[in-house]
């Protein structure tokens, strides 16, 4: 491969982003390696805070948060010489189909892995500066065990960039679409959440390992009866069912490249010439200036916003993207539902809130991801249809159009939770349990996390509005998110009024109802 090749697709990607990630995580991990009021991935408790165990598991858990970031390197990378209209250009250059198609999927890998380094270059810091800032004794901390470092790397940050990767490099490059690429990640995190609901059966534990794309689940296999002395001293091994879990997606995401490469062509796609048929001269009648009135401009008008919103609503729920996003969530949910009853060996009735905990279990991770992506598709839509400046013209208040979005996205959401109340209903009549409890379900799922979705779906407009940059804006929001989450207790503050969306923790029980708790 010719190295200018390699060396374009690593410079070209956007300088902007790759900077907000590097200086991101060395300081999300500092804190969470360097103080007990941050957390990622659970509590380590008498485990030193830079333990081998606990940066494999920073890296495990960083793999999967990371997806969104790979998918924008990844269609980017891929889509960049179609956005702008210049791969007509390159595919007529001298320039051979493996240089460019490998040449941009390792520059993408690449950079990819750039910013999980800061898993390790946080955990590198925080003993040495944890103490002075009192955020965590200095006995909390052991001495730099390396072999943690390297296998987190050889365990997870590479192996998961390039099976996730593959994927997304491939449907990008092939479909030219970054929905479709968005729906290659919800399909990762499908299997993932497949195997996390086998873990509860022993027996059943191989299964969980082969269908966890990220490898967390071979790590929690691996690790669950090791003591906290081994924990502190050593780190996992690529062997037993770590190896395999590896080795089986690697092979997957090898031959799934090679049948891309071989499916990518520099050929453009064929468009239909049509036959322009001789116009007619058509008489225009002259139109008399008393006959166009231009109504009332800058004022609120509810027949414009309620048919902004049935727009936009109808945009969203018949695009085919929206349809196989929420399938995935439903066959996530469905698989979740069929091991409901079971779990470690006893038999349980299916109460309402056991259902309701397997929907939010099931669509928590895809409605996030769903309010982020369709949230940047509405606002750039109008410009990637190169119609903005005609929208920006006419005569609608901006709060109008805002709110529509806002709206549809709302309404989009509660279709789908509406759905999965009836798939909760069908499952506990099929177990034979018919007190279904409704007024928990709409409690729950209509009231208590439509509210949340809600705070989530206007902070993200708000980004992409402020950011004129659609990657960016993303990756803005799931820092503001993940920031929010451990900020304010790493400051030790305890009230919700300072924390965005941030509401009293509200708990649902057979004896007492709701409360907070």
């Amino acid at each position: 491969m010719e190295i200018y090749t390699l060396r374009i697709a690593l410079l070209a990607q956007d300088a902007n982003d790759l900077d907000l990630f590097i200086y991101q995580y060395p300081s999300r991990f500092f804190f969470a390696v360097a103080s007990d009021n941050v957390q990622i991935g659970g509590s380590v408790g008498n485990i030193h805070k830079n333990a081998p165990y606990v940066i494999q598991s920073f890296y495990s858990v960083m793999s999967v948060v990371c997806l969104l970031m790979t998918t924008a390197f990844m269609n980017a990378t891929a889509n960049r010489d179609f956005e702008y209209g210049m791969h007509q250009f390159i595919f007529s250059s001298p320039i051979k189909k493996r240089d460019y198609f490998f040449g941009k999927f390792i520059g993408a890998v690449i950079i990819s892995i750039i910013p999980m380094l800061g898993v390790s270059l946080g955990a590198l810091l925080a003993p040495l500066l944890s103490p002075s800032l009192d955020l965590a004794p200095a006995e909390r901390f052991g001495a730099v065990i390396w072999s943690g470092h390297v296998q987190g790397l050889l365990n997870f940050a590479i192996p998961n960039i390039i099976i996730s990767g593959v994927l997304l490099f491939g449907l990008a490059i092939i479909f030219r679409s970054s929905i479709v690429s968005f729906i290659g990640g919800m399909l990762l995190l499908m299997l993932y959440s497949f195997s996390q609901s086998y873990m509860s059966d022993i027996q059943k534990e191989w299964l969980a390992n082969i269908l966890d794309p990220f490898g967390g689940t071979s790590f929690e296999i691996m690790t669950k009866y090791m003591t906290v002395g081994e924990k502190n001293a050593y780190a996992v091994p690529l062997s037993g069912e770590m190896l395999t879990n590896r080795l089986l997606w690697l092979g997957i995401s090898l031959l799934l490249l090679i049948g891309i490469y071989l499916r990518f062509s520099f050929n453009t796609r064929k468009e239909k010439v049509r036959k322009e048929k001789t116009a007619k001269k058509i008489a225009v009648p002259a139109v008399s200036a008393a006959v166009f009135k231009p109504g009332k401009t800058n004022v609120f008008s509810f027949t414009i916003f309620w048919n902004l919103v049935k727009f936009e609503t109808r945009a969203i729920i018949k695009n085919p993207s929206f349809i196989t996003i929420m399938l995935i969530g439903l066959i996530v949910l469905i698989a979740n539902l069929t091991t409901l009853t079971r779990a470690f060996g006893s038999t349980m009735y299916p109460v309402t809130y056991m259902v309701v905990d397997s929907i939010v279990s099931a669509y928590g991770a895809f409605m996030i991801g769903f309010i982020t992506f369709y949230t940047g598709v509405l606002v750039w839509k109008e410009r990637d249809s190169k119609i903005n400046e005609i929208q920006d013209a006419m005569p609608i208040q901006s709060g109008i159009l805002f709110s529509a979005k806002i709206v549809a996205i709302m309404i989009s959401i509660t279709i789908v939770l509406i759905g999965s109340i009836i798939v909760g209903v069908i499952a506990q009549t099929a177990y034979g349990y018919n007190r279904y409890e409704l007024d928990v379900y709409v409690k729950s799922l209509l009231v208590i996390r439509l509210s949340g979705f809600l705070f989530l779906t206007i902070l993200s407009l708000l980004f992409h509005y402020l950011i004129n940059n659609r990657y960016i804006a993303y990756f803005a929001f799931v820092a503001f998110i993940i920031i929010n989450s451990f900020i304010f207790g790493l400051l030790e503050i305890d009230t919700n009024m300072l924390s965005f969306g941030h509401r009293p923790r509200v708990v649902y029980s057979d004896m007492n109802g709701f409360g907070p708790y």
